[in-house]
């Protein structure tokens, strides 16, 4: 005959309520404080060795977003040219062009307090940047003999477009401001 003292020690269907009750109390309990627990964390001071390690990393990334950057404005004025514009003329005055575009989108992306007529400016630019790049893209594509199909090859001019059309700002953006972080 088991007596009332040996109970389980985990509740079951079985166990008493009082005993499930001690126990839903005993994993409650707080823990004792500590004084090491409750010490701040420390950060280590970032040395200039990575500091400058840092550095190299984030003009990598300002390369990279410039190089993605290039590649999409390459596309737009391969889009331009194929209009029959001779950009050739403007000499390296064409890249005003993706410049001009890429300040307007910079100045309008949206965020949370944006009016809707730079909210509609910037659907106009980057709608018209992402349609020039993807027509670009194609044309720049097509001349590569890759074996693709007319519908393969536009999904990939799509993600190619919207990713040299959109993510180098943003990419160069955040890179800038962990630079300005890491060296205040």
């Amino acid at each position: 005959m088991k007596d009332s003292k040996s109970m389980p020690l985990m509740p079951t269907a079985s166990t008493p309520r009082s005993s499930a009750s001690f126990l839903q109390e005993l994993v409650n309990e707080p823990v004792p404080n500590s004084p090491i627990a409750n010490l701040p964390r420390r950060t280590a001071p970032m040395g200039m060795y990575e500091r400058w390690l840092s550095t190299l990393a984030y003009l990598s990334i300002i390369g990279l977003a410039m190089l993605i950057w290039w590649i999409g404005a390459q596309f737009t004025l391969a889009f331009l040219a194929g209009l029959g514009l001779n950009l050739a003329l403007l000499g390296t005055a064409q890249w005003f062009i993706p410049i001009i575009i890429t300040a307007i989108e910079v100045a309008c992306w949206p965020r949370r307090a944006i009016n809707q007529h730079v909210l509609a400016v910037f659907a106009l630019v980057g709608g018209l940047d992402l349609i020039t790049s993807v027509i670009g893209c194609v044309r720049w594509l097509s001349n590569q003999q890759l074996p693709l199909s007319t519908a393969w090859l536009w999904i990939l001019s799509l993600a190619i477009a919207a990713l040299c059309a959109f993510w180098p700002e943003r990419l160069a953006r955040a890179a800038v401001g962990e630079l300005t972080r890491l060296w205040r």
